[in-house]
């Protein structure tokens, strides 16, 4: 058996490091979020008691994950990250910043997450000029 030589320097391999103990200390501080779990297995096609059984339960204990009913163990977690082809910390991280998720199939489009605040309208500026004459864009 030939074993595998690092190439990294130092340098990478000690950021390496950092980054798989901030990974470690998020989800041990936290539970995996339901919203990520269901946005994991949606962009991987995945569905039905066929995830169920990958992940080693039974059926509906996928679905319970993802309304949040049900917490996951980090084995769990990890089965269903291979599954899916995220690693495990995705699946905890917080929803993004940016408003609702729209996931869409065949099926149709479904949001997961929050709906943004409403915006206040604001008031039109009257335009002068579509383009300047002076200058090609």
């Amino acid at each position: 058996m030939t074993r595998r030589r690092d190439t990294r320097t130092s340098r990478q391999r000690y950021q390496s490091a950092l980054i798989r103990q901030r990974d470690e200390r998020l989800m041990a501080s936290r539970d995996p979020n339901p919203s990520r779990i269901t946005l994991a297995l949606d962009a991987a096609g995945l569905w039905g008691p066929e995830v169920d059984r990958a992940c080693g339960v039974e059926e509906p204990t996928v679905d319970l994950w993802e309304s949040g009913e049900l917490v996951p163990t980090r084995e769990q977690v990890e089965a269903l990250a291979k599954l899916c082809g995220v690693t495990p910390v995705m699946l905890y991280l917080d929803d993004p910043p940016c408003g609702p998720i729209w996931i869409c199939s065949s099926d149709g489009c479904e949001r997961v997450g929050e709906p943004p605040p409403q915006l206040e309208p604001q008031p039109v500026a009257e335009v002068r000029w579509l383009f300047r004459p002076d200058r090609l864009f």
